[in-house]
């Protein structure tokens, strides 16, 4: 795997791996991927991990 393209179709079809990548801009995070499992895991699809930070997603407001 020599691209995050490559992880990101490799992580896409596993099925017990819960999996997300997040950058930082200063103190601010994005969640730029998850998979569905890491999804489920919080009850809610990959369009809205990828809308919430990740604390927001252990702490919802």
């Amino acid at each position: 795997m020599n691209t995050i393209e490559a992880a990101r179709r490799f992580l896409d079809e596993q099925e017990r791996v819960a999996a997300w990548y997040t950058e930082y801009e200063g103190r601010y995070e994005f969640i730029r991927y998850a998979n569905s499992l890491f999804a489920e895991t919080f009850g809610t699809t990959v369009d809205q991990v990828l809308e919430k930070q990740r604390y927001h997603l252990v702490n919802p407001p």
